[in-house]
């Protein structure tokens, strides 16, 4: 990143990024805040904020879809000091950056106001996000805690939403099973200075059943697709859309013990072939529909032609809302240089495949210079 000064308004201060507000240049130690904006170059996809702290080489990264170019990407302060902050349209890993400051606790209280109320509060997962749910008056600061045994995470939020997400990171030493927490809630001034001018109000305190989370994806480029995120009760888990690429016509499920079911899409499009392979050709439709005979969680796949997933969705079935981080949510994107050590990288891969088949009782796998030249020339 390119580190530079700005004015307060610094909007429109990231290359090929318009925010929706100005970046503070305060926040607090444990707040959650939503850089929201549009990338303005066609055709990106993704965003990414980076945080650095001052005197640092390790950066953080915070990156978030981007729908008809415009994104939310919530960004955790969990440390006091000073930062550069920097947004990248894309994959792009230049950016300049501004500086803020994460100060260690919130100011104290200047009561002038009456305590709002908490209408309601609530923990929901959608879109791949587990979210603390609220419903107040604004502007306001939010404090939430969440707690399991010893254990315990808090979020600040004083932004304008009823929505806050979590970073699952911050739940490692957390288990599979019943979670507590609250919300506090304050009057502020306003949403850039943090002067609360009310006494706290704290909500009842409330539990969840927590499982493990697990990445989802769906290539938006690829297909057109909006698998359910989370269903109460077993049911058949149905969805249509659209292939945007020639999609292979099995898909897959991943069931709660790992193994897998395979079976047909349902589709009255033309098919193709492909080395055998039966194939659903681009803009055709489809329906996915695959009935469950157990709780918890299933991982829906569909890939195209070749057999690169386009669609890698995880579907909770249950009362359970995913808080323990999988690997891709404890491991950061890392920005590359486009320099990298390709044996390095394989040993990385087999050592993480040989984990997992550890866990399930199955003898580990080797590496062969045949196979390794043959999987890089495809």
């Amino acid at each position: 990143m390119a580190f530079s000064a700005t004015s307060s308004d610094n909007t429109y201060y990231f290359e090929e990024i318009k925010l929706s507000e100005s970046i503070p240049k305060n926040f607090y130690k444990d707040e959650v805040y939503l850089v929201k904006g549009k990338t303005t170059a066609p055709g990106d996809d993704m965003a990414t904020v980076v945080i650095q702290k001052t005197g640092s080489n390790k950066t953080t990264t915070f990156t978030g879809t981007a729908t008809n170019n415009s994104f939310s990407i919530p960004v955790f302060f969990k440390e006091a000091g000073t930062f550069y902050i920097g947004v990248i349209p894309g994959y792009n890993q230049n950016s300049k950056a501004i500086t803020v400051k994460v100060i260690e606790n919130l100011p104290v209280t200047e009561p002038t106001l009456t305590t709002p109320k908490i209408n309601f509060a609530g923990i929901n997962y959608k879109n791949d996000q587990t979210i603390i749910e609220i419903s107040t008056a604004f502007p306001s600061i939010k404090k939430i805690n969440i707690v399991q045994g010893d254990k315990k995470v808090t979020y600040i939020s004083r932004q304008n939403t009823s929505s806050i997400p979590i970073n699952y990171k911050d739940f490692k030493n957390f288990l599979p099973g019943k979670v507590y927490f609250d919300i506090s809630v304050a009057r502020l001034e306003n949403t850039q200075s943090v002067k609360i001018i009310s006494d706290f109000i704290t909500s009842e305190t409330k539990t969840f059943l927590a499982t493990e989370h697990t990445f989802s994806e769906v290539n938006n480029q690829e297909i057109t697709a909006n698998p359910p995120d989370i269903m109460t009760n077993i049911g058949t888990i149905s969805f249509s859309g659209k292939t945007k690429t020639d999609t292979d016509l099995q898909a897959y499920v991943i069931k709660p013990d790992g193994f897998v079911d395979s079976f047909d899409l349902i589709t009255q499009s033309p098919r193709g072939n492909y080395f055998g392979k039966t194939t659903i050709r681009a803009d055709g439709e489809f329906t996915f529909s695959y009935t469950p005979k157990t709780k918890g969680r299933y991982i829906l796949e569909i890939s195209d032609k070749g057999g690169l997933p386009i669609l890698n969705h995880a579907t909770y079935i249950g009362k359970s809302i995913p808080l323990i981080p999988d690997f891709f949510d404890l491991n950061d994107r890392e920005l590359s240089s486009g320099i990298f050590d390709l044996d390095a990288l394989r040993q990385n891969l087999l050592n993480y495949t040989n984990q997992a088949r550890k866990k399930h009782g199955v003898p580990p796998v080797v590496s062969t210079n045949e196979l390794n030249k043959l999987a890089q020339e495809h």
